[in-house]
C-alpha cells in the first residue's frame, strides 16, 4: 500500500512538472510576442496604447493559437491584429473627440 501511495506522489510531481514546463514555454513565447507589439512606430503609439496592446496581443495568442497549429505565424499575425484594432480604436477615439 505504501508503494502505490509513493508511485501515485510520483505521477502527480510529474504531472506538475510538465505543465508549469509547458506554462513557462508558453509565457515565454506571449512575452516574446508582447516584443512584436513594442516594435510598433512610437510616434503613433503612446505608453498606454502600447500597453493596451501587449493585452490584447496576449488574449488573440491564446485564441489563434489552436487555430494555427502546425502553420506558423500565429506571433505575427497575433501582433499585427492587436496593434491595428488599438490603432483603429485611437482612431475612431479621435473622430469622436473631434465631432
Amino acid at each position: 500500500m505504501a508503494e502505490n501511495i509513493i508511485a501515485t506522489s510520483a505521477d502527480i510531481a510529474a504531472s506538475i512538472e510538465s505543465t508549469e514546463t509547458y506554462s513557462a514555454e508558453f509565457w515565454a513565447t506571449v512575452f516574446f510576442g508582447g516584443s512584436f507589439v513594442g516594435m510598433s512606430a512610437p510616434h503613433r503609439f503612446s505608453y498606454y496604447l502600447l500597453t493596451m496592446s501587449s493585452l490584447c496581443f496576449a488574449v488573440i495568442f491564446m485564441l489563434l493559437l489552436p487555430l494555427l497549429e502546425g502553420v506558423g505565424g500565429a506571433l505575427g499575425c497575433s501582433a499585427f491584429i492587436s496593434v491595428a484594432v488599438s490603432h483603429s480604436l485611437r482612431l475612431a477615439g479621435n473622430k469622436l473627440k473631434g465631432a
